[in-house]
């Protein structure tokens, strides 16, 4: 009796995954290793942009290495989402394109959320066009336009401290800011709560109840500078700044936060990084390299053995370094059924 079970080996994602810390997410489907999605990419921006982030503290020689994507539905999550940082990986063209295909070498690429895609789902990225570069064949970005990808939540590796900016027209009676930016671990903030000079508790509490780019303070007027600041990131933890804005009088000013959440967090439940397995290619199939979907794959019936009593594998005719499907044949009665097939590198440890 002769089966077929889809493989997928990706020894490059291999690599960089274990250089990353990949977190949970209850906003996307709950699946631990990793979320199909798809990728399109747009002109960028970087400047007034839905998150309300802005170039001077954008970087490009570091973290996020000028990578970032535009999201939607539960991942922009009315702009809460924004900050947050995704691991993408192509998969292959969406559809029949056989002109696109990914980047041989690392298709693989780093991005932070710092803008909404409205028409977007919760696992589609608009990429901007740099990263869209990065993982498709070189000059394919437009050739591909949209590709098949696996997503997965990974943390923000700033390494500066937090940068707040204030909103335009701030006062005594009235205050707000912008998103944080360069915020480590889980990118997001949920919510600023501030404290006036001389108060014991934090009782000025902001959320983004006015627009998706800011958060509008409620409570504790009048304020008193300095202004102490505690942040709430979107795994719950929190952390302080003593006396940072020093001017609540100060619009579109950037006050220096001091320091910022570890790179290195708990997720909130197990995470793996392997990758699903695609579906397996059949005769109509034209994609460069088969999308990825789930799939829980029946046993394979036992069979008759021959005089060497070992299974013999062999490989799918369009298999290739990206993508691997084998038969397996010659499985002895008294061996039971196999429900699983698993393949290492060898260069992995």
């Amino acid at each position: 009796v002769e089966t077929m079970l889809a493989l997928f080996i990706l020894s490059a994602i291999l690599d960089i995954s274990m250089s990353a810390t990949y977190l949970s997410d209850s906003d996307l489907p709950a699946v631990s290793s990793g979320y199909n999605g798809k990728s399109t990419f747009y002109g960028g921006n970087v400047d007034g942009n839905a998150c309300g982030f802005f170039s001077n503290t954008f970087k490009t020689s570091s973290f996020p290495f000028g990578y970032y994507a535009a999201c939607g539905s539960d991942a922009f999550d009315s702009g809460y989402g924004c900050g947050n940082c995704y691991e993408v990986t192509c998969i292959g063209p969406d559809g029949s394109n056989p002109s696109c295909h990914c980047d041989p070498t690392n298709p693989t690429v780093i991005v932070q959320c710092r803008d909404q895609c409205p028409e977007c789902s919760t696992a589609h990225l608009d990429l901007d066009p740099t990263s869209m570069a990065a993982i498709v064949g070189d000059g394919l970005a437009g050739t591909c336009g949209v590709i098949k990808t696996v997503v997965k939540r990974v943390a923000c590796e700033y390494t500066q401290n937090i940068q707040l900016r204030s909103k335009g027209g701030p006062s005594a009676y009235w205050y707000g800011l912008y998103t944080p930016d360069l915020v480590a671990g889980y990118g997001g903030i949920s919510k600023i709560e501030l404290k006036s000079s001389g108060k014991s508790d934090y009782d000025s509490t902001c959320l983004k109840t006015e627009g998706v780019s800011f958060y509008k303070c409620e409570g504790g007027y009048p304020l008193t500078a300095p202004l102490s600041v505690r942040l709430t990131n979107g795994n719950g933890e929190t952390i302080e700044c003593n006396g940072c804005i020093d001017d609540i009088n100060a619009g579109d000013t950037y006050f220096d936060f001091g320091s910022n959440f570890p790179v290195t967090v708990t997720p909130t439940s197990p995470t793996t990084t392997t990758t699903p397995a695609p579906v397996a290619p059949t005769a109509t199939t034209t994609t460069t390299t088969p999308a990825p979907v789930p799939t829980t794959q029946s046993p394979v019936a036992a069979g008759a053995c021959d005089t060497s009593g070992r299974p013999i594998f062999t490989t799918q005719e369009d298999s290739q370094a990206w993508w691997l499907a084998v038969f397996v044949s010659n499985v002895c009665t008294s061996c039971g059924s196999i429900t699983k097939v698993e393949a290492k590198d060898q260069n992995l440890p």
